[in-house]
């Protein structure tokens, strides 16, 4: 399943905008204390992201354009 280019970039934007307005979060108020896997969670999704937009890209990134 091919999913839209423009959505995975906005999934990928909006998910690391809740990651920095979370750890924003923690560093204003000291009483908040985010889930202890947040982290994890938040870069494995981001990953998961980056990776679908690297095959929907055939595999061609900056690495194509040397000349080795």
């Amino acid at each position: 399943m091919k999913i839209p280019r423009w959505l995975l970039i906005l999934l990928v934007l909006v998910i690391c905008g809740v990651w920095v307005t979370s750890f924003i979060a923690g560093l204003v108020n000291p009483g908040y204390q985010p889930p202890e896997s947040i982290n994890l969670v938040f870069s494995a999704m981001v990953a998961a992201l980056l990776a679908q937009l690297g095959r929907q890209n055939g595999g061609k990134g900056d690495d194509s354009k040397r000349d080795d």
